[in-house]
């Protein structure tokens, strides 16, 4: 890539040459072209011929040499080289020199002797005449150009020489350059393209000379606009007696002219400073100008006003009586006086339900209290009034109505009076007095005071005359109480209710003598209202009698519960003579709340076989046999449960794993360690569709055990497991009271069988292939294949390469000396990648590459494959 790039400008010069010699032949001279003339003399015309025949041996002996070099360069031992070979004898038709430029470049001057032309080649290809190579560049001003963005203005440049200039940009996000005219490279355009400074615009030559000129690129305002101008206005009556312009130039990426400056119209209304800030001075309009650097201007409007410094209310404070002057109007005074706006007022009250008030300042009264009356301006100043409003009573009551006081309790009690408005606040004094103070005495804070029984009216008077009354009785109540019987006893199995009642002290009590009754715990005992206890559990409880006045009496109540008849836990079990030869029984109680009577005897039928003590342990003492266990409780009642003793597995020898084919079968032994057990065992799969198991549920000798003489041992079982499907199930042996004693883990595999038919082959080369198709997803196969020789004289080698899903090679060595016929078998397996297709093909060869030909040989082979899922 690198030497192309490097020859583009070598293509472009073998273009301009074409195109010079086509001009020729058509009789149009490059003169003709540049607008220089044109040549009358055949001899010109023959000068140009041969410049442009010998650029164009050089240019094509600049290409071989820029292709024979590492560098991409122009190398001189390779340039000798191909110019000799384009041209003739160096010194004879050219002369070739190398220029040292620098520490790292340099430059090659070709003379054609013939022609006395001269040229020069640059290291990177470039073919020069000589003339072309001293051309000189220069500006035709070194001023600094400014251009706006968006615009664009021309740059050109002199030189004597009738190469190209080429323009570039120094940064083109910036400003840009172009040559419009191909034809005239001397002449460009500049465009800005966005604000930036120092940017260089670099003219060059062929030959590397150049200059440059420095560009800005900037912005001008192209408007300005007041963008606050709308509704401004200056209260003079304010603390802040001035506002803010705010102004905003389009473009927004405007850098130059940016500075701008503000004038009022009219300052002795209001002043504007440089910021835009504007300052009322008096009363009227004025129009404010803001203008950029460059003139482009905007207007506003502002207008100056007063208003109100302060407000005041007369009169400021005023008193109302709602049972007579209800209502009144305020005034409003202004500070100063000369204000010509927010005038206006708003009235309010802060307790409309005291005090209101109407948009012309007239008040109210509402209800009694203080209210405070403000005016407001639109400005917010504000003036207040206080109003009082006072009200006296119309009438009042006494709270309680009545009152009852009971001698033996609460012998006292104090009354109140309820004012009517209750809002009252003048001419509230009471005076009380008692019509019979023989039974009741009252005091001038409203105290009562019982004195014997009876009734009596009690008056209250207010200051103005208005009056009340209230009923007071004068009672006895109980001072105590008692409850019969106090001690009880009820059997949830019998007599589950009584009743209880109750007798006062004194006897004479008259009053409050309703009995409420409760008990501790109603989940033990309950009561209703009346004294019925009720047996609900057995427990002990407190049943509570209360009078209205809170005297009480308790009964204390014991519940219990009489045994009906009694069960046990079990009525059968079995006792393992080798690991379970106890156990213990309980008792269930019917009811089970049963407390009396619980006393349980125990007995067996048969304790030569089984024992029991006084807790219901049971303790087999036999090796075979029965009994039946008798529990008795205190009531007679009884319960049994039968024993019987068995020889029961403890352990089983099991396969902890086992692999099975699908569709085939297999048996597994469940091998007990005890010689004789008893005990029938179950199997079971913990996934039938895999595996299923089919136990006969017979018992087995082992060989051993009929080797060693056991001949009456009875401890091995068997199950038939069939493959179901591929995947993998548990079998489970289990007890015949559910125990798990043991597992075996089954896999269940996936194989397919293929047999290789038998291929036969004469002589050196290729059997026909075995081949075929199998389901998706197969792991691995295990391929056997055999090989035999018929006749053979020689060693042979028959190769075999598995192919398809999976990929493997293998040889069978034959070795076939003196005529005998040898045979070979081999055992491979190959891993797969679970695809569907199989090929194995198979190649004969000699076997120890001594020149002699199989011709002659007879060879077969066979095999067989097993495809693992």
């Amino acid at each position: 890539m690198k030497k192309m790039k490097e020859n583009k400008g070598i293509t472009l010069i073998a273009l301009a040459v074409t195109v010079v010699v086509l001009l020729i032949l058509v009789g149009v001279t490059i003169s003709q072209v540049t607008g220089n003339g044109i040549f009358n003399k055949s001899s010109a015309a023959k000068d140009n011929t041969n410049k442009v025949e010998e650029k164009s041996i050089l240019n094509t002996s600049v290409v071989a040499a820029i292709g024979k070099s590492n560098r991409a360069k122009v190398e001189e031992v390779y340039l000798r080289n191909n110019i000799e070979k384009n041209i003739g004898q160096e010194g004879e038709k050219y002369t070739l020199n190398t220029v040292q430029d620098g520490n790292d470049s340099k430059h090659y001057e070709v003379k054609f002797l013939p022609t006395q032309n001269e040229y020069v080649i640059l290291e990177n290809g470039t073919v020069l005449s000589k003339d072309e190579y001293n051309g000189q560049i220069s500006t035709d001003s070194n001023d600094l150009l400014i251009i706006e963005v968006g615009e664009s203005k021309e740059i050109s440049v002199e030189t004597d020489s009738n190469d190209p200039v080429t323009w570039r940009s120094s940064n083109e996000n910036v400003a840009y350059v172009r040559n419009e005219d191909v034809t005239n490279t001397k002449v460009a355009t500049i465009y800005g393209k966005s604000n930036g400074e120092n940017i260089e615009i670099t003219a060059t030559l062929t030959n590397g000379k150049k200059v440059t000129r420095k560009v800005k690129v900037q912005t001008n305002p192209k408007s300005v606009t007041i963008t606050n101008k709308d509704n401004l206005l200056i209260d003079l009556g304010l603390e802040n007696k001035t506002l803010q312009l705010q102004a905003k130039i389009e473009p927004s990426t405007a850098n130059v002219n940016t500075n701008l400056t503000w004038t009022s119209n009219d300052p002795g209304k209001a002043t504007v400073d440089r910021n835009g800030k504007v300052t009322g001075k008096a009363n009227g309009n004025v129009t404010i100008t803001v203008v950029t650097g460059n003139g482009k201007k905007d207007t506003c409007q502002v207008l100056v006003r007063t208003s109100p410094i302060s407000i005041a209310l007369e009169p400021n404070n005023v008193t109302l009586d709602l049972n007579g002057t209800k209502t009144k109007k305020l005034t409003v005074k202004y500070n100063p006086d000369t204000a010509d706006t927010n005038r206006s007022v708003t009235w309010s009250s802060n307790n409309s339900n005291i005090v209101s008030v109407d948009r012309d300042g007239n008040i109210t009264a509402k209800a009694l209290g203080t209210a405070t009356i403000t005016a407001k301006t639109p400005n917010q100043k504000t003036a207040t009034c206080t109003v009082n409003v006072k009200i006296s009573p119309t009438s009042i009551s006494i709270n309680p109505n009545g009152l009852a006081l009971d001698l033996s309790g609460t012998s006292t009690g104090n009354l109140g009076v309820k004012y009517n408005p209750e809002t009252s606040n003048l001419k509230t004094g009471i005076t009380w007095t008692s019509s019979k103070t023989e039974i009741a005495t009252i005091d001038g804070s409203g105290k009562v005071i019982g004195k014997s029984n009876g009734t009596t009216t009690i008056t209250a008077k207010t200051e103005n005359g208005k009056t009340a009354t209230c009923n007071v009785t004068v009672y006895t109540s109980p001072t105590s109480i008692y409850v019969n019987p106090n001690n009880l006893t009820l059997d949830m199995s019998g007599t589950k209710t009584r009743k209880l009642t109750v007798s006062y002290n004194p006897t004479s009590s008259d009053s409050k003598k309703q009995i409420t009754w409760s008990s501790s715990n109603n989940n033990i005992a309950t009561v209703d209202a009346s004294g019925n206890v009720t047996g609900r559990s057995n427990g002990n409880v407190t049943i509570t009698a209360k009078t209205e006045n809170g005297k009480i009496a308790t009964c204390n109540v014991k519940v219990q519960t009489s045994l009906n008849s009694i069960s046990l836990n079990k009525t059968s079990t079995v006792l393992d003579i080798n690991t379970k030869k106890t156990e213990r029984l309980t008792v269930n109680y019917n009811p089970s709340t049963a407390n009396v009577n619980t006393g349980i005897s125990w007995s067996s039928s048969n304790p030569s076989a089984v024992t029991v003590d006084g807790s219901g342990n049971i303790t087999a003492v036999a090796t075979t046999g029965s009994a039946i266990i008798t529990a008795r409780a205190q009531n007679g009642s009884t319960a049994t449960c039968t024993v019987t003793l068995k020889t029961l597995v403890t352990t089983i020898s099991l396969s902890s794993s086992v692999t099975v084919e699908t569709g085939a079968t297999t048996t597994i032994s469940a091998r007990a360690a005890e010689d004789n057990p008893t005990e029938n065992l179950t199997w079971i799969s913990t996934n039938p569709n895999i595996v299923s198991v089919s136990p006969d549920g017979t018992w087995s000798k082992s060989f051993w055990d009929i080797f060693l003489g056991f001949k009456n041992k009875k401890n091995a079982w068997f199950a038939t497991l069939t493959g179901k499907a591929q995947g993998t199930a548990q079998i489970i042996v289990k007890g015949e009271d559910g125990r798990i004693l043991g597992t075996c883990n089954v896999t269940v595999i996936k194989i397919v069988r293929v047999n290789l038919d038998e291929h036969h082959r004469n002589g050196e080369g290729w059997f026909s292939d075995w081949s075929g198709t199998i389901d998706a997803g197969a792991k691995r196969v295990e391929i056997e294949t055999s090989s035999r020789l018929v006749d053979a004289w020689r060693d042979r080698r028959i190769t075999f390469t598995y192919s398809g899903n999976g990929s493997h090679t293998w040889q069978d060595y034959l070795d076939g000396s003196f005529g005998n016929d040898p045979s070979e078998s081999s055992s491979e397996t190959v891993t797969l990648n679970g695809g569907t297709r199989w090929n194995i093909s198979i190649y004969m060869s000699t076997g120890l590459g001594n020149g002699f030909t199989s011709a002659g040989t007879s060879a077969y082979v066979s095999g067989s494959l097993k495809f693992y899922y």
